[in-house]
């Protein structure tokens, strides 16, 4: 992203490219069942097994992979384990892709199904990109589930590696984490805020400028943090969070 594009970046992680435009519908979406609380805790499942599905030429960084598995093993109580697979998929012949599509992909894809003490998670990287009304900014990555979530990866190769761009990885990852969050119940959409921290003009984003849930990874405000090679932590206050509803 050139500085609509950092916008855009930033973006994902708010209401313009990340889930963070609540494009969540349970009744749809396998898993419907599942809540945050469930991810957090090891209250009913003690194990996660974490599905990652991509297009063809668009498997995730080695470094996004090792940033899910260090957020979710500090985050989450799963004390037997979390397993992470790869697989890759020939993806859709279409360059733009609706939700509609997204849950029918993870029907066809989807190898594990949350049962016994197992919770499962399904990534899906496309090469697609995401169908939406006309607007200046391109959706990194969204949250269309309980379990689901989605990184539309040319719009991310767009908007990584090159001059006053972040580089793909941090981006990348930056994306997925901020998804993340919100699959955990970050913020208020799902987990209980131990302290009230929610910006009410972005909606179930923290007010805190310097925090991954802030909206603003998903605007230009977080761009010098992702330029410098970093990808934001989260904060106190979500951090509190997740610790008083089952997380660490």
């Amino acid at each position: 992203m050139d500085i609509k594009q950092l916008t855009l970046v930033l973006i994902l992680l708010s209401t313009f490219i990340c889930g963070c435009k609540k494009k969540t519908d349970p009744a749809a979406t396998p898993g419907s069942a599942i809540s945050s609380i469930d991810y957090l805790s090891s209250s009913i499942y003690q194990k996660l097994e974490v599905q990652i599905v991509y297009d063809k030429g668009y498997p995730p960084s080695p470094e996004t992979i090792a940033s899910i598995k260090t957020f979710l093993e500090s985050k989450i109580n799963k004390p037997a384990g979390i397993t992470i697979t790869q697989k890759e998929i020939q993806g859709p012949s279409t360059s733009r892709i609706t939700l509609e599509n997204l849950r029918n992909i993870e029907s066809l894809n989807r190898s594990f199904i949350s049962n016994g003490g197992t919770l499962s998670m399904f990534i899906y990287l496309t090469n697609a990109e995401y169908e939406e009304p006309q607007s200046d900014y391109k959706t990194l990555g969204v949250q269309y589930g309980p379990g689901g979530i989605a990184l539309f990866g040319k719009s991310l190769h767009n908007s990584a590696g090159g001059i006053g761009q972040p580089s793909y990885h941090v981006l990348e990852s930056s994306v997925v984490l901020h998804e993340l969050g919100h699959v955990v119940g970050l913020v208020n959409t799902g987990t209980k805020m131990v302290t009230a921290h929610m910006d009410a003009a972005h909606g179930h984003h923290c007010n805190n400028k310097e925090c991954l849930m802030y909206f603003a990874v998903e605007t230009s405000d977080i761009v010098s943090n992702i330029l410098g090679g970093t990808v934001p932590p989260l904060d106190v206050n979500c951090n509190n969070d997740l610790k008083a509803n089952g997380g660490k």
